[in-house]
């Protein structure tokens, strides 16, 4: 009897496929700017970047080139050119609801 082999999703959010530049700041504020520095999947909780030929730092902070949004992030992974990011800026869904006064 043949084993599947079966693969749970732990992700939180679901994610979709983009393609967008960002740049990759630096907690001492500089900034790079890096032709091979993309955004390939993006969830409310986290990212996939294509960074060939770039190093990233364990904290950073990616500023998306589009809007200008900033996104604390910590590096999950690496796997060649792509990287496996987690937002620690987490935007919540919902705002935090304060008790009623009645």
């Amino acid at each position: 009897m043949p084993s599947e082999l079966v693969v749970a999703d732990r992700r939180r959010s679901p994610r979709r496929a983009v393609s967008q530049v960002v740049r990759l700041e630096l907690h001492d504020g500089a900034t790079a700017n890096h032709p091979g520095l993309l955004v390939t999947d993006l969830s409310d909780g986290g990212a996939r970047l294509f960074a060939q030929n770039v190093e990233i730092p364990s904290v950073f902070a990616l500023v998306f080139a589009d809007s200008g949004r900033r996104r604390e992030c910590r590096m999950i992974w690496r796997i060649g050119p792509e990287v496996g990011v987690e937002f620690l800026d987490r935007a919540s869904g919902a705002a935090k609801r304060r008790p009623s006064k009645r």
